[in-house]
């Protein structure tokens, strides 16, 4: 990979964003280089975790699908619910199809005192990894003479 788009978004929580305008935002990515697209998108959908699907993220997924970018995310909680409130994943991440597997998001443990927890993209942790190559044992039964 020789370059990256890295797009930051916040889009505030009052409003609508109409279709063409998602779009827009996402066709920064020509399909020349791989791009992350990273934000508060203020958008809930069932698909990310939320408990329902709103205007503005019923467009943002279908540019999403459009686009064939992935959401590296969707299983977090991020967003701390007050009271009275479902938490919700309003903080996503999506990668261009071609690197979404070089790419892992995992939710820190401490707010730093926001009504967020933070999300940290690294790369992804490896299930199995082979520690040794050979293995020599040693009998620890004496032979009877």
């Amino acid at each position: 990979m020789d370059r990256l788009n890295i797009i930051a978004i916040y889009r505030r929580p009052t409003g609508t964003v109409q279709r063409h305008k998602w779009k827009e935002i996402f066709d920064i990515d020509t399909g020349q280089t791989e791009s992350l697209y990273v934000g508060d998108f203020n958008a809930h959908n069932t698909t990310s975790n939320c408990v329902q699907i709103d205007t503005n993220s019923d467009r943002l997924w279908e540019v999403i699908y459009n686009k064939d970018l992935i959401c590296l995310n969707e299983d977090t909680m991020s967003r701390l619910g007050e009271v009275g409130q479902r938490s919700s994943n309003l903080d996503l991440v999506f990668a261009s199809v071609n690197i979404a597997d070089r790419g892992e998001c995992v939710e820190l443990n401490d707010t730093w005192g926001s009504d967020y927890f933070p999300i940290e993209l690294g790369p992804p942790h490896k299930l199995f990894r082979k520690l040794v190559r050979n293995l020599k044992f040693q009998s620890t039964h004496k032979k009877k003479s």
